[in-house]
């Protein structure tokens, strides 16, 4: 008989670790690349929710596409949110996602757009983008947190956040030429001065 014990397990080193992207890394993300990122954020977590509920039919790729399809993508949202609730629902976790605040935070983003007649005109202000990459990010950052939430209550194991040098290195560039776009578009705004 060994004098030494074994470990006690608890809720929070049950199972193996899971990596996982931090909540602040997709609104970030998002921010900087203008709201693009949103898509490649919609296809990682769908995808991740597909192999969690263990369906085929759920497409990664179509799904992330779809929310460039105008009023189709507001349905879509809607359907990411609602699916990710399931999730939830399903491991008896406590947190749920405001689909509402999902959805009227992506409309957010056309709607930026649409209401300063960017779509006519062309982008003339570099706070009009800003303001619908802040509305983007609210939902990839609210998606990545209650995603996040569902991976922490159904492994019972600790999430390890992980930002990969790819992603380090998308935030400095796109971060450096949105920071640019912006202060270049709010500079031409102003009176140079001469006449």
């Amino acid at each position: 008989m060994s004098s030494r014990s074994a470990p006690t397990l608890t809720s929070r080193n049950v199972g193996p670790t899971v990596y996982t992207s931090p909540t602040w890394l997709p609104f970030a993300l998002t921010l900087v690349t203008g709201g693009a990122y949103l898509i490649v954020w919609a296809g990682r977590s769908w995808s991740t929710m597909k192999r969690e509920r263990g369906d085929p039919e759920m497409r990664p790729l179509w799904h992330a596409l779809s929310l460039v399809v105008p009023l189709y993508m507001i349905f879509r949202v809607h359907a990411h949110f609602r699916t990710l609730n399931e999730l939830l629902a399903r491991i008896g976790a406590r947190e749920r996602a405001n689909v509402a605040i999902a959805v009227g935070a992506f409309a957010g983003f056309p709607l930026t757009f649409i209401a300063t007649g960017a779509f006519r005109t062309g982008l003339r202000d570099g706070s009009v983008l800003l303001i619908a990459a802040l509305c983007a990010g609210v939902v990839a950052g609210y998606g990545q947190h209650h995603l996040n939430a569902y991976l922490r209550s159904r492994t019972g194991a600790a999430l390890v956040s992980r930002v990969g040098v790819l992603q380090w290195i998308a935030l400095v560039v796109f971060g450096i030429l949105m920071a640019s776009y912006v202060l270049a578009s709010w500079t031409a705004l102003l009176p140079s001065g001469r006449s």
